[in-house]
């Protein structure tokens, strides 16, 4: 990073020289919010259009960690959200 990057500085991360702008959403006791982006998947993608346009990401990890296993519930819209992720954001590397 430039020296006057400062942490939290995305526009200076999205000018690093690197192959690949790369976030990552969740993580342990995030699960809460996952559900949310599950259940309700258009302001979830349309947040990250957002974000992805402005900052110029190219990579996400979708990191849903729920305590106790990913409940059968939200298997389906789990993959439902990611291919929805995909339809909308085609050049997004998801892992």
């Amino acid at each position: 990073f430039p020296k006057n990057a400062g942490l939290g500085n995305f526009a200076a991360f999205t000018k690093t020289p690197v192959k690949h702008h790369f976030i990552s959403v969740g993580g342990g006791g995030n699960a809460a919010a996952f559900e949310s982006a599950m259940n309700h998947p258009e302001q979830f993608i349309s947040s990250l259009k957002t974000f992805v346009n402005i900052y110029n990401v190219d990579a996400m990890d979708i990191d849903y960690e729920p305590g106790r296993g990913v409940p059968k519930a939200y298997i389906q819209r789990f993959i439902a959200l990611t291919d929805q992720i995909k339809a909308e954001l085609p050049s997004l590397i998801l892992s």
